[in-house]
């Protein structure tokens, strides 16, 4: 079951479930009770229930397996946000290579208007394939 439970919350296909689910049944029948293929569709069933919520240290005390977190050293998203800013910020600064960021899309709307002084939003919506809210929020920008 932590198995499909696992599967459904990295959005694993269920053929790919079933497969490797019917592939431990050996090695499980070495570690004591003996596992079935009846056992593999009972858990097979968790895939389609509402086992996504099913929480990691449970699946990690169920199965004695270990799952590593997402590194932060400790801190919240929104801190180790602003704190790998700050490092970004302080590479560039540097000049070590950054890739500066995500792209400026007010640029892009910018160039089509000159290149288009005459053009409307949905001529630069169907040429650029900018999202018709960005194009607004940046059109007298």
């Amino acid at each position: 079951m932590t198995l499909a439970a696992y599967a459904k919350k990295c959005a694993i296909p269920i053929d790919e479930l079933e497969e490797d689910a019917y592939g431990l049944i050996p090695f499980l029948n070495t570690k004591g009770d003996l596992f079935t293929e009846d056992d593999v569709m009972k858990a097979l069933e968790s895939y389609s229930d509402s086992y996504i919520t099913y929480p990691i240290h449970a699946i990690e005390s169920r199965t004695a397996i270990q799952i590593p977190r997402n590194k932060r050293n400790g801190r919240k998203q929104a801190i180790h946000v602003k704190y790998m800013n700050n490092q970004r910020a302080f590479k560039v600064e540097l000049g070590e290579c950054t890739n500066g960021g995500r792209p400026k899309k007010a640029e892009e709307v910018k160039e089509w208007r000159e290149a288009h002084p005459e053009g409307s939003k949905a001529e630069c919506n169907r040429e650029t394939g900018l999202d018709p809210k960005t194009i607004r929020k940046w059109w007298d920008a």
